[in-house]
């Protein structure tokens, strides 16, 4: 970076500063420094100093990406609404034909919605999270599909079911929150097929695929179905995907079983039978088998 030049003696003559102009240009700005010998142009930081408030001033983004699937064949899903809302941002996007979405966004703390155009097919949304640095991150979604969930009094009861006996047969969500030290309101989602009360705390279970043969069927003509939609599972950047999910809100320790598919930012995949993690402070720590 360039600066005006300290004036000394040349010889035998002086050189004496009448005045000093600063004109706006296109690049920067131009110093026009009149002496008593003659008029000096001096170029002070133009180029330089336009490239670095540039950088200094534009924002840090994050780049969204991901696949919206259907939960039975994995077929992609084109037209869905994929929206964030962050403090004054809104900003929705639409998946193409191959079921793909993008958005740029400065870096924050958003929520995330998922709308199918289908009325069949399920909304999705994602809590709380959080990006501090330009990155690039994977959300992925498998939508499954509205179903007919009649719910009858039990065998030899007059008591009509409430809305928690609806949401253990036909399924729903639930969030606990889970800040973080900073004040961030971190939430953990759980979206299951169907509830079981257990003395161990409630299980969310897959749905139970009704459309396909039964893998399973007894002589006494009972038959098993298939699982279908899988549990789904989001805190802050971690997602997860099982067939059986448990919580405890008071220890915040997570723990899946049955086809456990855990998502990484990046769309990293990996893979378990089952698995354990404790939620702390927007981040899902993988607990040793002998803890839990």
């Amino acid at each position: 970076m360039y600066g005006l030049p300290t004036y000394r003696p040349i010889g035998t003559e002086n050189l004496q500063l009448v005045s000093i102009t600063t004109m706006a240009s296109r690049n920067g700005a131009l110093w026009l420094v009149r002496s008593a010998s003659g008029l000096v142009v001096l170029l002070a930081c133009s180029t330089l100093l336009a490239q670095t408030t540039a950088q200094v001033n534009r924002p840090q983004t994050v780049h969204i990406r991901g696949t919206v699937r259907a939960s039975d064949d994995g077929s992609p899903i084109s037209g869905v609404d994929v929206t964030f809302i962050g403090g004054n941002i809104r900003k929705s996007v639409y998946t193409d034909r191959r079921g793909m979405y993008e958005a740029n966004l400065p870096v924050g703390l958003y929520k995330m919605g998922v709308n199918p155009s289908d009325w069949s097919q399920r909304e999705y949304e994602r809590p709380l999270f959080r990006v501090t640095a330009p990155t690039k991150i994977t959300f992925d979604f498998l939508v499954g599909y509205e179903h007919n969930c009649d719910v009858g009094a039990p065998m030899g009861s007059n008591q009509m079911p409430n809305l928690e006996d609806a949401t253990d047969a036909c399924g729903g969500s639930v969030s606990f929150p889970v800040p973080s030290k900073d004040g961030a309101s971190f939430e953990v989602l759980i979206q299951f097929g169907q509830r079981a009360r257990t003395p161990n705390g409630d299980v969310y279970s897959a749905e139970w695929d009704l459309t396909s043969p039964p893998p399973l069927v007894y002589r006494s003509g009972m038959a098993i179905p298939n699982l279908g939609t899988q549990v789904f599972v989001a805190y802050n950047l971690f997602t997860l995907y099982a067939d059986h999910v448990t919580f405890d809100a008071q220890r915040k320790v997570l723990r899946a079983k049955g086809r456990v598919v855990i998502v990484n930012p990046d769309g990293g995949k990996s893979q378990s039978d089952s698995i354990a993690f404790k939620l702390k402070d927007g981040e899902a720590v993988r607990l040793p088998a002998a803890t839990w």
